[in-house]
């Protein structure tokens, strides 16, 4: 069937293809209703065959759409086409996955490894808080905009296709080279799953190839299973602490990694404030079993619980520190002999003393100022009322805001009646308030209008039509009547037909049946009587006149 120009639920336009994998296919479309372009995700036909797939595609669908993040690709739309297959409507990505990207480079830089790998976290990160496991974790789902932004994609879907019981010829669920050992097992999927194949990812990125290879998916599962990776810096010269996050990342039990991608994406972060303090926090972890790590088994770095990073130890001072073992049955060494100069306590009381004046001295100076003639209290320089963003497309606000200093912290999603999708419903402090740069903005964005799946209506009476299209927020539209070969009541049509998403409050035409069409009673045909015909009388001879006498 040819697929350009194909409209999928009535609504999206394929113009072009993007790529495909091995659960779906990617096209470029046209949203006609928004006259906006997305990305269009086909499931392939074998999915569509499990009964109970496309439930569990629906619940997994709108789980993923319910994550608003800036690292996450947008779902706009899921269902069900007229030909059955299955689809998701995504926010379409100008710019290429990083699967291509390694192919064209071979390799990132550190400082560009990193900050992908930080994105990736943090939008796996919103996902676990949500419970939603990815399972899927590689480059092909990672996307690099034009503008350098990271967004993962196709969240759910792993999900709803594994318990599908579904094999793809050639393909394997979670690619092979990414998922993580208890994935290998059958085992239960974990946040510390996705851990383990962002830190595969980062591997990669650093060195250009993945820890484990063969000549099969098998050979390199049973790898994963039995070998520990080798060291990223064997390839690449790689910094220690790195290298020893990425260790820690990619251990065989799920104990011995970061527990969640929020503490994997916390010590990238103290890595990139001081490479050295992030290797010795690493290192100093107490392993597993509550040891100290060997100070060789840095680049392995074990695994614990909390997430708050233990500085390694600390030397005693010098004039604490005994200065050999005590001989046994020895007499104690008496205590050093501490200086005999001025007590701690009093350099303690000045420091207090210098303190408190100068904090007397600045709060009289603010009282003084107040009270002068013709004065009033002025913010500082620097700050500056929050402009009002309602109603501006969310990019442009982002930029502006940006561009004033601000840290946009979140971007959150809601329905809106009245705001035009895209479109800012409100911020975070709201506008007019005092803000300087540095602090943190959170837009509310329009989603659109609150949209609801036509519910199952054939079948049914009027009255529970009616009944329940209230229950769902939509409302009975005209009613019509058609001879059917259905019970006559019973509602036979909808428009908008099943699963198809309309704004709440909308109102759906209902077409029912009259019941089967009589047929017409065959008329008897009744013999035609002859009509009788009088008998035609002799004719009359003449009566002849009589000859006059002479």
């Amino acid at each position: 069937m040819e697929m350009i120009g194909r409209l999928i639920n009535g609504r999206y336009r394929l113009i072009a293809p993007l790529g495909e994998g091995g659960m779906a296919t990617i096209w470029r479309a046209v949203d006609e209703q928004l006259d906006r372009e997305v990305a269009v995700k086909l499931l392939r036909d074998q999915y569509g065959s499990d009964a109970g797939f496309a439930a569990r595609f629906r619940q997994e669908a709108r789980a993923a759409g319910s994550l608003s993040h800036p690292n996450i690709v947008s779902i706009y739309d899921y269902g069900t086409d007229a030909d059955g297959n299955q689809f998701i409507v995504m926010q379409l990505v100008e710019g290429d996955d990083l699967a291509t990207l390694l192919r064209e480079r071979g390799h990132l830089e550190t400082d560009d490894a990193v900050r992908v790998a930080l994105g990736v976290a943090a939008a796996l990160e919103a996902a676990h808080r949500r419970g939603l496991i990815h399972r899927d974790v590689k480059p092909g789902n990672i996307l690099i905009t034009d503008d350098g932004d990271v967004k993962v994609t196709d969240f759910g879907i792993a999900r709803a296709v594994s318990e599908a019981s579904m094999t793809v010829t050639g393909t394997t669920l979670g690619s092979v080279h990414y998922f993580s050992p208890e994935q290998a097992r059958g085992d239960e999927v974990t946040g510390a799953s996705d851990v383990y194949a962002l830190g595969i990812v980062l591997y990669e990125m650093l060195t250009g190839r993945r820890p484990f290879e063969g000549d099969s998916a098998a050979g390199v599962a049973l790898k994963r299973l039995n070998e520990d990776p080798p060291p990223p810096s064997t390839y690449r010269p790689v910094p220690s602490g790195l290298s020893a996050i990425v260790m820690r990342a990619l251990q065989r039990e799920p104990a011995d990694r970061f527990p969640d991608a929020g503490s994997f994406a916390e010590a990238l972060r103290l890595w990139q404030r001081d490479p050295s303090a992030a290797a010795a926090a690493i290192a100093g972890m107490p392993a597993v079993g509550g040891e100290e790590a060997e100070p060789e088994a840095s680049s392995r770095p074990p695994s614990g619980e909390p997430t708050v990073y233990v500085p390694p130890r600390v030397a005693m001072p010098a004039d604490r520190a005994p200065s050999g073992p005590r001989p046994p049955g020895g007499p104690t060494p008496p205590p050093p002999q501490r200086d005999q100069g001025t007590p701690w306590w009093t350099w303690l009381l000045v420091a207090l003393a210098v303190l408190l004046l100068g904090l007397i001295g600045f709060l009289g100076m603010q009282i003084l100022g107040n009270l002068t003639p013709g004065s009033s209290p002025s913010p500082s320089a620097q700050a500056f009322e929050l402009p009002d963003y309602a109603d501006e497309v969310i990019a442009a606000a982002r930029r502006d805001a940006e561009d004033r200093g601000l840290v946009v912290s979140r971007v959150d999603r809601a329905a809106s009646e009245d705001v035009q999708e895209g479109h800012v419903i409100s911020t975070t402090p709201p506008a007019g308030t005092l803000v300087t740069p540095g602090d943190s903005i959170v837009f509310t964005v329009s989603s659109g209008p609150e949209t609801v799946p036509v519910p199952r209506l054939i079948g049914q009476t009027e009255q529970q039509a009616v009944d329940t299209l209230r229950s769902v927020g939509l409302e009975v539209g005209s009613v019509s009547h058609e001879a059917s070969a259905q019970p006559e009541g019973r509602v036979i049509a909808s428009d908008p037909g099943e699963g198809i998403d309309v704004p709440a409050g909308s109102q759906i035409d209902l077409v029912i049946s009259n019941g089967p069409t009589p047929e017409p009673a065959t008329p008897t045909p009744v013999p035609a009587t002859p009509t009788p015909v009088p008998p035609t009388p002799p004719p009359v001879p003449p009566t002849p006149t009589p000859a006059p006498t002479p």
